[in-house]
Formats: structure tokens, C-alpha cells, sequence
């Protein structure tokens, strides 16, 4: 049997490096001149980064959706709502909250 204070131990140095994963991540995203999303760090089950669009001060969150979808090379859902994938070996889920299944004319 673990010790509890191993495994809260275990935790920081997953959200740790997880941490350093999206520093990276950012420093690159800025050198392709992608357009900022909010992010947390989570050591739950599933999304380990997850980023969302920084509505309602994003102008165009459909491209900025699309441009982070094509530089991590995530899949998104058949919604079109959300995407996912991993990046440097670290489990990442996007969000599009403006997101439409339904088009206006």
C-alpha cells in the first residue's frame, strides 16, 4: 500500500511537468503566431491541459479553434465543439464554446 503524502507528491510532479508542457507549448504556439486560448493544468482523469477560447474576447473564435486544432493536430468531435489529442506525450482537450451544430442563413 502507498503512502498518501507519495501519491499527493506523485500528483504535483504530474501537474509539474504538465505545467511545463504548456510553457512549451505557448512558446511555440507565439512563434507560429497562434491566437491565445485560456488554459488549467489537471491531473484528473482525461484532459490533462484543456484550453478554451477566451470568449467573449475573442473576435473570430471559429478561426482560432481551427488554427489550435491544426497545430496540435487534435480530432474533433462530430459536434465540432471539441477537440483532442496529445501534444509532447500530455493528454490536451480544446473547447469551442460559441461553437453552432446549426447554420444561419
Amino acid at each position: 500500500m502507498s503512502n498518501p503524502s507519495d501519491e499527493r507528491w506523485s500528483e504535483r510532479e504530474q501537474q509539474a511537468r504538465r505545467a511545463r508542457v504548456l510553457a512549451n507549448l505557448l512558446a511555440a504556439a507565439e512563434q507560429a503566431e497562434i491566437p491565445p486560448l485560456r488554459w488549467s493544468v489537471s491531473t484528473a482523469a482525461g484532459s490533462c491541459l484543456h484550453g478554451e477560447i477566451d470568449d467573449p474576447f475573442d473576435k473570430n473564435p471559429h478561426t482560432t479553434f481551427d488554427a489550435w486544432v491544426r497545430f496540435l493536430g487534435l480530432r474533433v468531435n462530430k459536434h465540432g465543439d471539441r477537440a483532442s489529442g496529445t501534444w509532447n506525450h500530455t493528454v490536451i482537450g480544446i473547447a469551442n464554446p460559441r461553437h453552432s451544430s446549426t447554420t444561419k442563413d
